[in-house]
């Protein structure tokens, strides 16, 4: 088991390097958690494109070993762009982690997006309401539990 795990971390830490190396607009960026007491690196990139864009961030947890990895990849769509309606995209998105310590199941997201910004650009804005699936999820009682819904809202101040 502890084979698999280090293998993905390594395969997601190879992937996030070349989506780094090839992307137009990314960040890297390592702190000290205090409370938790570890180091966590964070790649993340954001790429637009005809069709929309694609955003995603892997997180690495060390103390001193990789400890645990949490990445999310996300697919805003937009195929009328040229339309009243360009504000409005469709958003898909998966969220994972692996952890030695702690147990976290995955879960795929589907929903809207609203967006705008100013005219120069330099302020941007959206809010995603989204259906969220997580498999293997169970309640209280013991009861699979795996429909939840997410709101998230990003801004930008350039």
């Amino acid at each position: 088991m502890q084979d698999t795990r280090t293998r993905t971390l390594l395969l997601a830490a190879l992937i996030a390097l070349l989506f780094t190396a090839t992307g137009k607009a990314q960040n890297i960026q390592v702190q000290y958690d205090f409370e938790r007491k570890c180091v966590t690196s964070t790649v993340e990139m954001f790429r637009p494109d005809s069709f929309g864009s694609t955003y995603f961030f892997v997180d690495m947890d060390y103390t001193p070993r990789t400890t645990g990895a949490y990445w999310e990849i996300s697919r805003e769509l937009c195929f009328w762009q040229n339309s009243k309606m360009s504000w409005l995209s469709l958003h898909l998105e998966f969220d994972g982690r692996l952890s030695n310590t702690v147990s976290f199941n995955n879960s795929w997201l589907a929903g809207l997006t609203y967006s705008g910004h100013s005219k120069d650009f330099t302020k941007t804005w959206s809010v995603s309401a989204m259906y969220k699936l997580i498999p293997g999820t169970k309640n209280a009682a013991g009861k699979a539990q795996i429909h939840n819904f997410q709101v998230t809202g990003v801004w930008g101040n350039a």
